[in-house]
């Protein structure tokens, strides 16, 4: 249950880490947040509508979770297990490869993901397309071979009937692969941005969609779209994820060496219930990460060290984020290159040990107040709930173990740190700690979530 409690805490923590904006920016232009006045509700509704949201939330995974497409997926995971149909290839496979496109961490590896994820299984054949057309077909599994039957219609797309339960003895589900399209990237321009170890792509995919049908119902889908420059690096990557009612998209649109924004989005048929968006903007081309790279020598009583040492601070000027449950939207900003500088500075005062762990942590805290936002809102526009105010705080240092040979808990006290703490200030400018505020007043959330957890331990063991 701690757990729970302490994540609710650390999405408030995470909303910073991720966001970050010039504050002058604010009313306005690339990655401004808007953040509004006070809600007109008293805090008593405020926490209740925290509390009911959560509660919410809950309730909707777990109708989630009574979604047939997983019983149907399984029973086409189980049949195939017994025949694969194309033998040779893996033309499934780009089904899966399509949601690992989510799995990006840089520019580099966004281009390199896409062309590698869809490339060819073959090392003969350079076309993604002329693989697809060389399995596409329609693929029935035949009860009485125990084998799949193979028609070559149609020509531009990859069909597989199946039955969708263990009881029935007809081919009541479809799996449908269609709809792709490709781009060809200019090899010229591609060298110019390559690095070494880079794989040309040749042809990357623009578009492609899969749909799970059970009884003549669609139970599930996959749509994936994407554009890109000419030498290969995306513009905009989306992936579309629906089961049932409920979808899971994530978003990319890239600028190159400017501007990158992620989104990542869980919704109903009715409503968003969680979405975590950020975005940042600044120059990490080539020249700007090779201008502000430094090699810094390190001096002990055992020697001198040298590591390699890039100012982010300098290659990232603003970004903003924001997360959102149900209707409640946790919005950040925050002056990055000026707090990086100013971080930078304490580093250098904590090395030369001019300054303390506590003056270091409230010099921070300042630092975080002047450059920075954070607040939660309703996601209806309807007001703000809370602005953070962070705040340098003393914590214990105590570690426990549990003693197996002596068969007790045992705890080590090792005095006392300073961190970084938030408290969350609200319209009538009353404090509260926001790890206390989210540990103390969401039992009935935490105890929600720890039945549906559970219960989903029970139906997967």
């Amino acid at each position: 249950m701690k757990t729970i409690k302490k994540l609710l805490f650390l999405s408030l923590m995470a909303i910073f880490a991720l966001s970050s904006c010039n504050k002058d920016e604010k009313n306005g232009g690339e990655g401004s947040i808007d953040v509004p006045d006070y809600s007109e509700k008293s805090p008593e509704d405020r926490k209740a509508d925290l509390e009911e949201g959560g509660i919410e939330m809950a309730t909707e995974l777990r109708t989630f979770t009574e979604e047939p497409a997983d019983d149907v997926m399984a029973n086409m995971a189980v049949t195939m297990g017994t025949s694969f149909p194309i033998e040779g290839n893996d033309a499934p496979s780009i089904v899966a490869k399509s949601i690992d496109i989510m799995n990006v961490e840089s520019e580099r590896e966004i281009r390199n993901h896409l062309s590698s994820s869809f490339k060819s299984l073959t090392e003969t054949d350079p076309s993604l397309m002329d693989e697809f057309n060389d399995v596409a077909g329609t693929y029935s599994w035949n009860f009485d071979t125990e084998e799949w039957d193979f028609s070559s219609s149609p020509t531009d797309a990859i069909i597989f009937e199946f039955p969708g339960d263990t009881l029935t003895a007809t081919n009541n589900a479809t799996l449908t692969i269609d709809n792709l399209t490709t781009k060809t990237i200019d090899q010229a321009l591609w060298e110019e941005v390559a690095e070494e170890g880079d794989i040309f792509p040749g042809d990357v995919p623009t578009s492609l969609d899969v749909t799970l049908e059970y009884e003549d119902e669609t139970v599930s889908s996959i749509t994936f779209s994407a554009s890109y420059m000419d030498n290969g690096l995306p513009t905009n990557v989306t992936l579309t994820l629906a089961i049932g009612t409920y979808s899971f998209s994530t978003e990319l649109n890239h600028t190159q060496n400017k501007n990158v924004n992620l989104t990542f989005n869980f919704s109903s048929a009715s409503q968003t219930l969680m979405e975590l968006y950020g975005e940042v903007s600044g120059d990490w081309s080539k020249e700007n990460i090779e201008n502000n790279t430094e090699e810094v020598v390190y001096e002990d009583e055992w020697g001198s060290y040298s590591y390699t040492e890039v100012m982010v601070e300098e290659l990232i000027r603003s970004a903003n984020a924001h997360y959102q449950v149900m209707d409640f939207k946790l919005l950040g900003e925050v002056d990055f290159q000026s707090l990086g500088r100013k971080v930078r500075e304490l580093d250098e005062q904590e090395e030369d040990e001019s300054i303390t762990e506590q003056e270091y942590m409230e010099e921070l805290a300042k630092a975080m107040n002047e450059h920075g936002v954070l607040a939660l809102i309703y996601a209806d526009g309807s007001g703000k709930i809370a602005e953070a105010s962070f705040y340098a705080k003393e914590y214990e240092d105590i570690y426990c173990y549990y003693d197996y040979w002596e068969d007790e808990e045992v705890c080590e006290d090792y005095g006392t740190y300073w961190d970084i703490a938030v408290n969350l200030i609200f319209a009538d400018d009353s404090e509260v700690d926001a790890e206390v505020y989210f540990t103390e007043n969401f039992d009935a959330v935490v105890s929600d979530f720890n039945d549906l957890m559970s219960d989903l331990s029970e139906a997967y063991d």
